[in-house]
């Protein structure tokens, strides 16, 4: 098979591209609903007349941009760009018995960088690496493009890993952005739009979404950490986009991407708009900038926001030792030989994930054209959200603030790494860790069990929940501090190891308890289909045995090593056990005969993955997922 390649370099991406004139874009709140500004197209085309108290100003853009939210105060909120600094002067100084307050949208002179393309029209042969027998399960397109940046963004993430324990079936993923090629290969049978919406076909949106979730093992392409997940869209991004954002997660969007900025400053009325799209159960991402706003220290909205998790970048492909100093694993510096940045750092960045040079991304032009991206953390965004998707599809029961707390908790820690020093404690938690992360969420299913590790990592802010409990949690190596939040419970115990510390500052509290019950989260949204997509409603399919035959036996430990123990209470004759593949196919079998309460298997020859146990005793069976360590 044969295919386009293009290669295309883009930077940060943002919303817009604007020229250096200063534009006068504003939140205005109204007091009274029932009198509100009402808009019509004015002589000028371009333009729109204001009418307003019987008085009439023309306008550059006017919409009413929260009006799909719940909260009155955003319902009389509305979004007005004016020609000139005076007209909003004499509009708020002429108005100002109507009016609550008024917020200045700082969206400065944020320019899109885009390179040249090196290479067009360049045809190269698809071809498979055959790999070495880790994991459990590699998909047929994993090595299929003909460079190691198709792939080793995955392989830092440990993407197959976090495939031996779900694969994302089920869960949607919301992608805001500036347009997408709904009819590409790639996207086949898993993206749809909003009810009604039509979109734009452009470049950004096409990469963003392909890293997020494009179709996986279809021997086409490169893989996607989001593999099964689902994928709606809308060309409706930045500032005022936010009416398309709430019916996303209205319309069943458990992640929403957001690869743009909307403002370089804190705007209350984004802030109030997240916070009830983030109370209705949906987990929004965002593209942490790439020296925008001025710096790459400085603060970039949405990202910014609170009840946002905020994504930047490091490399993925060259080894830290070797001569080369450019997409350097886990180093922030674009170049770190000259201290070359381009990627955003500061105190509200939540994670960091690959952001430079991936090969193999949808593409555009064509619906069977393929590219490349050289750097932006708008790529490292939608590997976070697609990430996401697993960790729901382990675990519907999981609220926002567990999602962010898993992610968190197992990030791999890049502070250390003499490069990325002079960046300590801006890089978030650490590297993402998709292996790991889904592996703590599959564990914390009440259908699975086992117990979680939280080890190695020194917090000193952030909220940390985990309240859908495992059977049990051990912490070791481990510090909370100062302005951490800590709430953990456990069904069956807690165990805290060697150079565990939990030190809360002044307002802070730590919380670790037992309890033998199950909080579930459980996200169920309003969903309007739309006409190319059904959203599924089994989001946490694990077994089709029913779960009161399954507590009639247990299976443990989880994850295994070498011995697999099998206990019950029920007296049997015969018994039959087999260990299947996540395809089905068996692995390994064993006839028992003895009506001893305790079974073990020896499964030390396995590789490490996730799969099925089959288990007969006499006239029962049972059906349950277990993990190799």
């Amino acid at each position: 098979m044969k295919t386009k390649s293009y290669f295309l370099g883009f930077l940060f991406l943002n919303t817009f591209c604007f020229s250096q004139q200063t534009r006068f874009l504003y939140y205005v709140e109204f007091k009274d609903p029932s009198n509100k500004p009402q808009a019509a197209i004015g002589e000028n085309r371009q333009l729109k007349t204001l009418s307003f108290n019987n008085q009439k100003l023309e306008v550059v853009q006017y919409e009413e941009a929260f009006s799909d939210f719940s909260s009155q105060k955003l319902k009389n909120t509305s979004l007005i760009e004016f020609k000139t600094e005076r007209d909003y002067n004499d509009f708020i100084a002429t108005h100002q018995t109507g009016i609550v307050k008024s917020e200045k949208i700082d969206i400065r002179n944020e320019n899109i960088s885009l390179l040249k393309p090196d290479i067009e029209n360049k045809i190269f042969p698809q071809f498979k690496k055959t790999p070495p027998l880790v994991y459990a399960y590699t998909p047929n397109d994993y090595y299929l493009v003909p460079d190691p940046i198709g792939h080793t963004h995955l392989d830092l993430i440990n993407a197959r890993e976090a495939w031996d324990y779900s694969k994302g079936d089920g869960v949607i993923v919301g992608v805001s952005d500036d347009g997408f090629r709904l009819t590409h290969r790639e996207f086949q049978n898993k993206i749809s739009t909003l009810p009604g919406q039509i979109v734009g076909n452009n470049l950004h949106g096409t990469a963003v979404t392909g890293l997020a979730g494009s179709n996986t093992d279809n021997n086409f392409g490169g893989s996607s950490i989001g593999f099964n997940n689902k994928l709606l869209v809308t060309d409706r991004m930045g500032y005022g986009s936010w009416n398309w954002l709430k019916q996303m997660s209205q319309n069943g969007a458990r992640i929403i991407n957001m690869s743009w900025l909307s403002s370089c400053s804190f705007l209350q009325s984004e802030q109030d708009a997240i916070n009830e799209i983030y109370s209705n159960g949906t987990v929004l991402v965002a593209a942490a900038g790439n020296a925008s706003c001025g710096s790459t220290y400085a603060q970039v909205f949405p990202a910014s926001y609170k009840n946002v998790i905020a994504v930047s970048g490091v490399g993925h492909l060259n080894d830290l030792n070797s001569a080369t100093t450019t997409n350097v694993k886990d180093v922030h510096y674009t170049n770190y030989a000259i201290q070359l940045n381009r990627l955003q750092n500061n105190e509200d960045v939540d994670i960091v994930a690959p952001a430079y040079d991936m090969l193999g991304l949808p593409y555009p032009d064509c619906d069977d054209c393929l590219g490349m991206a050289w750097i932006g953390t708008s790529l490292a965004a939608p590997l976070v959200s697609g990430t996401l998707s697993l960790l729901f599809s382990s675990n519907n029961c999981l609220s926002p603030v567990e999602a962010e707390t898993i992610l968190k908790l197992t990030s791999a820690n890049i502070d250390h790494l003499p490069p990325n020093q002079i960046f300590a404690g801006l890089l978030g938690a650490g590297r993402l860790d998709a292996g790991k992360a889904n592996k703590m969420a599959w564990q914390m299913n009440s259908q699975n069990g086992g117990e979680i590790i939280i080890e190695d990592k020194k917090f000193n802010r952030w909220d940390f929940e985990l309240l859908n409990a495992p059977e049990f949690i051990r912490i070791r190596n481990e510090s909370f501090t100062q302005n951490a939040n800590v709430n953990f419970k456990a069904k069956k115990g807690i165990t805290l190891d060697t150079d565990t510390f939990l030190e809360p500052g002044p307002g802070k509290s730590h919380f670790l308890y037992v309890e033998n019950t199950n909080i579930c989260s459980a996200f169920a949204p309003s969903v309007s289909k739309s006409d190319n997509d059904k959203v599924s409603k089994k989001n946490n399919e694990i077994s089709k045995t029913s779960p009161s035959a399954n507590n009639d036996i247990s299976v443990y430990p989880i994850p295994a090593k070498d011995v697999l123990f099998i206990k019950t209470d029920k007296e049997f004759k015969k018994g039959i056990i087999k260990i299947l593949d996540l395809n089905q196919r068996q692995i390994l079998q064993t006839n028992v005969t003895s009506s001893n309460n305790t079974i073990s298997i020896d499964v030390s020859s396995l590789v490490k993955g996730m799969y099925f146990i089959d288990i007969t005793l006499d006239s029962a069976h049972y059906n349950k997922k277990i993990v190799k360590e």
